[in-house]
């Protein structure tokens, strides 16, 4: 494992100091680099006629019993839609690719 120094966060946010600021605090984290805003999932969000609805929920809003994982993970589980999400699909994708060969990523 490499040490704490010898890896590059994107801007400056450290999970473990977050994720321990936020058990302390008692509250949900919001990332103020990635704002729960429409213009964050489209390039041109003012310019679209008519805009996409899009509405932001926690998990907790969703569902009564939110689970990140459940009954297994698979590739085939990622649909990319007309969101222009593509880049984060992918990375979903090859986390649950490597998830099916490698179970100690979540453990």
């Amino acid at each position: 494992m490499g040490s704490k120094d010898s890896v590059w966060y994107l801007y400056e946010q450290v999970y473990e100091d977050i994720r321990n600021e936020c058990l302390a605090s008692n509250v949900l984290f919001t990332d103020d680099q990635f704002r729960a805003e429409p213009a964050s999932f489209y390039r041109n969000y003012d310019g679209m006629k008519p805009r996409p609805r899009l509405e932001w929920l926690r998990p907790g809003e969703i569902t009564d019993s939110p689970k990140f994982i459940s009954d297994g993970i698979s590739r085939f589980d990622t649909v990319q839609g007309t969101v222009g999400n593509c880049w984060f699909v992918s990375a979903l994708t090859n986390f649950a690719r490597l998830q099916e060969n490698d179970h100690r990523f979540l453990h």
